[in-house]
């Protein structure tokens, strides 16, 4: 099993947890776990809510603007096709509604760390996706 499908399967064994690990956490524990540092330390630990991670981050009403925040001091430059392995923030429709979300591309799917389950699926758009590499 290559490095992103076993980090997929630790996002399947650990539950969802607002400020913990959570869809843009999970995201930077993947990013970590190639080496890099925490892209989003200053978020880890300060809210425990959809509601509380927005009024500390902003990530509900802008979602690229806080991973942009994170990665790019990274030096993860922002590209127009995603290839496997990057992440991104993508729509896409959970349980009959339309969300942006962070996510990480599977090459033509994209894997969501959803807070019932790993979504893996199409997305509806693409809004915003950054290459990725090890450290």
């Amino acid at each position: 099993m290559d490095h992103l499908y076993a980090h997929l399967h630790r996002w399947m064994a650990e539950p969802f947890v607002w400020g913990k690990s959570d869809c843009i956490l999970s995201l930077a524990d993947y990013v970590m776990s190639l080496g890099h540092p925490d892209p989003a330390a200053k978020w880890r630990g300060t809210y425990d809510s959809a509601l509380t991670c927005q009024r500390v981050s902003g990530f509900l009403n802008d979602p690229v603007r806080l991973i942009e925040e994170g990665v790019a001091p990274l030096g993860f430059a922002r590209v127009q096709q995603a290839e496997r392995g990057d992440i991104g923030v993508i729509r896409f429709t959970d349980d009959g509604k339309v969300v942006s979300t962070g996510a990480i591309c599977l090459g033509n799917n994209w894997a969501v760390r959803g807070e019932q389950r790993l979504v893996i699926g199409a997305p509806i758009s693409v809004v915003a996706a950054w290459r990725v590499f090890h450290a």
